[in-house]
């Protein structure tokens, strides 16, 4: 004869079965409704030449553009997009460069900066690119558009999603708790799953991602399933999104809740064992990745100090430093081209552009920008955005 206690909980593991049932039939019926999304991108969707597509270049989040050829000799303005409004986002897609502010979106013509369409917005959102599609993304929105400005649709999201992977007919949006999944087509939700989907990073095939433990997920019928989470004793979290470059996955991490040790942890991205850990004594931000070499710059992130001191540091994949650009003042995260390394201010403007050379870290050319710039590498060109506009820098022309 069963006691009380195991009555309860054997009807709490019924309850719940059959919650999780409601909730797949529900998935189910809304997937039969909406049907198949003739809108379909392959998991292994990867930038081309001209692009720079979103703000970490691709969905393993590198910020390294194989195809790029910038300026490693000191550049020249090649044109100047005034905005007033400052620049929140912009990516870079086939000749044309997208802005956005807080108060509009904006398309550019790469070659001569001189703007082809405006679309007003209200408050500040984040661009992506994936394979003929804009997403604009908001606290609690999402906008899909065609690169002449056109929306397709348009969803109201009960709760800020910064990071989307759009995947096999689905878009979804991680955040740290939950994942929820579109539509392509139309931008229905079609399910939501509690899981820790913060930073997700991919290479087409696992996803990983992960607030305080990360894990690598298969996508399995529209549904993240988990392959393995990487064991810590200790109680860290993530400080920014992660990286993967050659089977290795780059983490900032720092403890929790107290936050009081910070590190950059490599792990194995096979099987989530670490295979080494290196320490820091200012926060770093995400870092780039080249194949050859792991560029991690560092800020203070607490209040009334934001980016007071902070240095860039290139490391190999295994961790070991090979060079360091300590200007005393917080540095934003790093973008890589044809082996050069550039860096800019953070929060701060006691620190000038700087360009580098990824091998030995010589300084190639330096110039002054306001506030903290947003970065993007494709062709020929480094795209600088400001708060007074965008700058298109370009190698100087030959007499």
């Amino acid at each position: 004869m069963m006691n009380r206690r195991a009555v309860l909980s054997l009807s709490s593991v019924a309850i719940a079965t059959s919650v999780a049932g409601c909730t797949g039939l529900r998935t189910r019926l809304r997937e039969l409704r909406l049907g198949k999304p003739v809108r379909r991108v392959a998991a292994d969707w990867q930038p081309a030449p001209g692009q720079w597509p979103m703000d970490g270049y691709d969905h393993a989040r590198t910020k390294s553009n194989p195809f790029a050829t910038p300026p490693r000799t000191e550049p020249e303005p090649a044109w100047t997009y005034d905005e007033s409004g400052g620049v929140d986002s912009l990516v870079v897609i086939d000749g044309t460069v997208f802005v956005r502010t807080e108060s509009a979106l904006a398309a550019v013509d790469a070659t001569d900066g001189s703007e082809r369409w405006r679309r007003p917005r209200d408050g500040s959102g984040s661009l992506k690119y994936v394979a003929g599609r804009l997403y604009d993304i908001r606290d609690h929105s999402l906008r899909a558009l065609d690169p002449d400005g056109t929306e397709q649709w348009s969803t109201a999201l009960d709760e800020a999603y910064y990071f989307l992977l759009e995947r096999d007919g689905w878009v979804m949006l991680c955040a740290r708790d939950s994942v929820i999944r579109l539509h392509a087509d139309t931008g229905d939700v079609v399910s939501e799953a509690e899981r820790d989907a913060y930073g997700p990073a991919t290479d087409g095939g696992l996803v990983y991602a992960g607030k305080f433990d990360v894990s690598a997920f298969e996508f399995e019928d529209g549904e993240f399933v988990t392959q393995w989470t990487a064991d810590d004793e200790e109680a860290y979290e993530s400080a920014a999104s992660v990286v993967y470059s050659g089977d290795r996955l780059y983490r900032v991490e720092r403890t929790f809740p107290s936050r009081e040790s910070i590190r950059l942890t490599v792990y194995d991205a096979t099987d989530g064992s670490q295979l080494t850990t290196v320490p820091f004594d200012r926060t770093p931000l995400s870092p780039a990745a080249d194949g050859n070499s792991v560029y991690v710059s560092s800020s203070i992130l607490t209040a009334g100090s934001v980016g007071a001191d902070g240095r860039l540091v290139a490391l190999s994949e295994d961790g070991d430093e090979r060079w360091r650009f300590d200007p005393g003042a917080g540095l934003r995260s790093p973008v890589v081209a044809d082996g050069t390394v550039y860096v800019g201010p953070f929060a701060n403007d006691r620190v000038p552009l700087v360009a580098f050379d990824a091998a030995t870290g010589e300084e190639l050319w330096r110039r002054e920008v306001p506030g903290t710039p947003e970065l993007a590498v494709a062709g020929d060109t480094l795209y600088v955005g400001t708060s007074d506009g965008v700058h298109a820098l370009r190698e100087a022309s030959q007499p």
